[in-house]
């Protein structure tokens, strides 16, 4: 994001965030409530305010189960995307639809989801690494672009989400494409690129 971006975003914020505290993560996140409210209008819309009314007719409780079904299907779509499976039963299983913002929606041609990897790279659980080289640039990657941006596709590949929700292939240095792996995958010497289709 660049400083006319974020002053840009101060002055619309003015009044609802102090402008002194106002981030690229305040902005980013507000980008994700706009979508996670449009996507409640619309399962409203079509289906009626389910939640509101099963906590009415049932209680607390009620509420309590449906937020574990969403955390426990948040659970296991971080866990099948780190470990490479994405291909769930359900077409439009995402952690967007479960109310989490870690999931992207990619507006090109081609239907495609990215995974937001900002913590998973800053908590060490993922380096960065040229596609060729095979060489961990993670240092290097995160000073040049720092971590709260930082997606991956299906792919491994990695992009840097820029202020109007595009996408932007992260490269090195060297303009050699960057992949996330895991320290085990890296270390074991695993062929970290799938194939493209």
């Amino acid at each position: 994001m660049t400083e006319s971006d974020l002053k840009y975003w101060k002055a619309v914020l003015n009044g609802v965030v102090p402008e002194h505290i106002v981030t690229p993560e305040v902005v980013a996140l507000r980008d994700q409530q706009n979508k996670m409210l449009n996507l409640m209008a619309k399962k409203n819309a079509d289906y009626g305010n389910a939640f509101n009314k099963g906590c009415d007719k049932l209680g607390y409780r009620y509420g309590l189960a449906r937020m574990y079904d969403k955390a426990n299907r948040l659970v296991h779509l971080i866990e099948d995307d780190f470990q490479g499976y994405s291909n769930p039963n359900v077409e439009d299983e995402s952690m967007f639809d479960n109310g989490h913002e870690a999931t992207i929606p990619f507006t090109g041609g081609v239907e495609k989801s990215f995974i937001d990897i900002s913590t998973l790279v800053k908590t060490d659980k993922l380096i960065l690494i040229e596609e060729t080289s095979k060489k961990d640039v993670t240092n290097e990657i995160i000073s040049a672009y720092g971590f709260e941006h930082l997606c991956k596709d299906k792919d491994g590949y990695v992009y840097n989400l820029s202020a109007d929700d595009k996408e932007i292939p992260v490269t090195s240095e060297h303009k050699e494409n960057i992949v996330a792996i895991s320290h085990e995958d890296y270390e074991a010497g695993k062929d970290f690129v799938k194939c493209k289709k």
